[in-house]
């Protein structure tokens, strides 16, 4: 939202979820506010909990659009990957389009433990 008002450019981000992605993106840009900002959203039908999907789909913001598929979670990533290659930042464009992803910290720490541990039990 802060570079989108510095820059001037509006952004659309884009994201699939299965899980806390989706439903935290709304929030962000439900409470942001930003008419330069729009989030599209997509979920599996069926594949979320009801509690993710009322987070979903009761966000009062006319900057957020919730959209169901048929398929699984990752169903939804050749046709993300299409939209993001082929509507990149142009020299002179007003807006573009960007992914959003969650990347918890937690994950590679309890890897990085798994791999110590499994190293030191084979060495």
């Amino acid at each position: 939202s802060l570079f989108a008002t510095k820059r001037q450019k509006s952004i659309t981000l884009v994201v699939s979820t299965t899980g806390d992605t989706g439903p935290a993106a709304v929030q962000a840009v439900a409470d942001a506010g930003n008419r330069l900002m729009t989030l599209l959203v997509h979920f599996p039908k069926g594949q979320i909990s009801a509690f993710q999907r009322k987070q979903l789909t009761t966000a009062n913001s006319p900057y957020v659009h919730v959209a169901t598929f048929e398929g699984d979670g990752d169903d939804m990533d050749a046709p993300i990957k299409n939209i993001l290659a082929t509507s990149g930042l142009k020299s002179g464009n007003s807006s573009f389009v960007c992914g959003v992803n969650s990347y918890n910290i937690g994950r590679p720490l309890i890897q990085l433990v798994h791999f110590v541990w499994t190293y030191l039990r084979v060495a």
